[in-house]
C-alpha cells in the first residue's frame, strides 16, 4: 500500500515543499553507502623571525540507506533515507 502527502510551509519567502510516502510491504533488497567528507583551512604568519598560525580542520559523515520495497500487488517501491536505519532483507514495512 502506497500513500503520499503533501504539505507546503513558506519560510523566508521561499516555499519549501515536504513529501512524505508511507511504503507497507516486504524489503527485498538493502544497502547503505556512507561518505567521509574532510575539509578545512589554515594560516601562518611570520614577522621578524617570531610568528603564528592556527588551521581548521573539519569531517562530516553522510549516510544513505537504499531500501527496496514490495507491496501485495507485487509492485516495487524504492525508498531512500540519509540516517543510519537498520533493515533486513524478508522483513515487514
Amino acid at each position: 500500500m502506497i500513500t503520499e502527502f503533501k504539505v507546503a510551509q513558506l519560510l523566508d519567502l521561499r516555499v519549501l515543499e515536504l513529501v512524505f510516502r508511507i511504503e507497507s510491504g516486504v524489503v527485498v533488497d538493502t544497502e547503505q553507502r556512507s561518505d567521509s567528507h574532510v575539509y578545512g583551512s589554515g594560516y601562518t604568519m611570520n614577522w621578524n623571525g617570531t610568528g603564528g598560525g592556527s588551521s581548521y580542520v573539519a569531517t562530516r559523515v553522510s549516510v544513505n540507506r537504499d531500501i527496496f520495497v514490495k507491496d501485495a500487488a507485487d509492485r516495487e517501491a524504492h525508498i531512500r533515507v540519509n540516517f543510519d536505519l537498520p533493515c533486513r532483507k524478508a522483513s515487514s514495512t
